[in-house]
């Protein structure tokens, strides 16, 4: 049996799992599918309820016995039944089975991945919290696309993390410059805290494409053998985000390369660890936490997104990070920099992706980032910017 005989058995076991009473007789044609819970008339009004309340809410009419696990569970899509992209290395989410997983707010826009499935359902107010892990952004990413607050830990801290659509510095990386709404977000919230009585101050990143390359090289540390020799078990093909990241013929790392580059990450996060402290010491104060973009767009168009590096330079410092939703792009006002100078190939091919009218209402976060093992104070920080600018997402 070929690839796609097997694909193809496997989707229709997938299918044959929805009840008749559940399944879509007329699909929507609109780009947002928000709307389409209420219109089908495939929930009751009370799990209509259910799913717009926030998840404390839930638990405390739950603990009250207003409402049962049965309700709740039947209002909710059946936890884990969601797509990944192939491989787990992208941040959309494509693979041969599902095909390609869309944005509900648009169904132009990617989801995120490469938990975009999760990202997807939680956004479209199907699941309260997903939960997943994130060594280059696979809970961040679809977190801001699908404007949800979203948590990576520190390793080790938790086994897993999360993204929920409930729930002081500044920084850009100079590689690639964000597009006009996300360092619009990033100033609100730089206004906002500063309004509430907060002291932000300016910080330079230290070193983050060194971060963003390092990460690449422990990534593709064994050549792509692991992704190709499970493509070439059952024949599929790879898809272009995978092609993109890993090339058939790339050389493996033998051990030392691997110790190296293994040392070389610890130094990296020795010295940031020694800039913060200089900083401090500069500034007679704490650093907190650090604003900064979790990715150069907002909702990305699909087979777009080309820049890790905002992401994948936190993995490698094993930083706390909360991604909080800002708010949605808007052409009005978002114009395109007519000033921009590239400053490199892909920060040229990044901004070329900006459109207004393409981008206008997708969501645009921003990551709140705190030093390793600092869960409670980042998630504290992150809550309180919600607060300040007022998102309009459910905490």
């Amino acid at each position: 049996m070929d690839w796609k005989s097997l694909a193809a058995k496997k989707k229709g076991e997938l299918e044959a799992t929805i009840p008749q009473e559940w399944r879509i007789k007329n699909f929507p044609t609109d780009n947002s599918v928000m709307s389409f819970p209420k219109e089908s008339g495939i929930l009751t009004s009370e799990e209509l309820v259910i799913t717009e309340s926030p998840a404390t809410e839930l638990v405390q009419d739950l603990a009250a016995g207003k409402l049962t696990s049965v309700a709740v569970t039947t209002a909710f899509f059946l936890y884990v039944k969601t797509s990944v992209p192939q491989s787990l290395m992208v941040c959309e989410t494509v693979n041969n089975i599902i095909g390609r997983t869309v944005n509900p707010r648009n169904k132009n826009w990617s989801c995120g991945g490469s938990s975009g499935g999760e990202g997807a359902i939680v956004g479209f107010r199907g699941g309260v919290i997903g939960v997943g892990t994130d060594i280059g952004g696979s809970i961040r990413v679809p977190a801001a696309f699908n404007f949800l607050y979203g948590l990576k830990p520190s390793h080790g801290r938790l086994p897993y993390g999360k993204m929920a659509n409930s729930m002081e510095g500044q920084e850009t990386i100079h590689s690639v410059l964000p597009h006009p709404p996300i360092l619009r977000a990033i100033q609100t919230v730089v206004d906002k805290l500063s309004e509430a009585g907060h002291t932000v101050l300016p910080w330079e990143p230290y070193r983050h494409s060194h971060a963003h390359d390092l990460a690449n090289t422990i990534y593709a540390s064994d050549g792509g053998v692991d992704i190709f020799s499970t493509l070439n078990a059952s024949g599929e093909p790879a898809i272009p985000n995978i092609s993109d990241l890993v090339k058939p013929d790339l050389p493996k790392m033998n051990l030392n390369e691997l110790w190296d580059a293994q040392l070389q990450k610890w130094n990296y996060q020795s010295e940031y660890l020694t800039k913060i402290r200089e900083f401090e010491e500069k500034n007679g104060r704490q650093l907190d936490a650090i604003i900064a973009p979790i990715t150069p767009t907002a909702a990305i168009r699909h087979n777009q997104f080309k820049y890790y590096g905002y992401a994948t330079a936190i993995n490698v410092l094993d930083f706390t990070s909360v991604v909080v939703p800002v708010t949605f792009a808007d052409k009005a006002i978002d114009h395109q920099n007519k000033q921009f100078k590239p400053l490199t190939e892909l920060d040229q091919i990044v901004q070329a992706e900006y459109d207004p009218d393409a981008y206008h209402g997708a969501p645009v976060a921003v990551q709140i980032i705190g030093r390793r093992l600092t869960e409670e104070r980042v998630m504290s920080i992150a809550e309180e910017v919600g607060r300040v600018i007022r998102n309009g997402a459910i905490s």
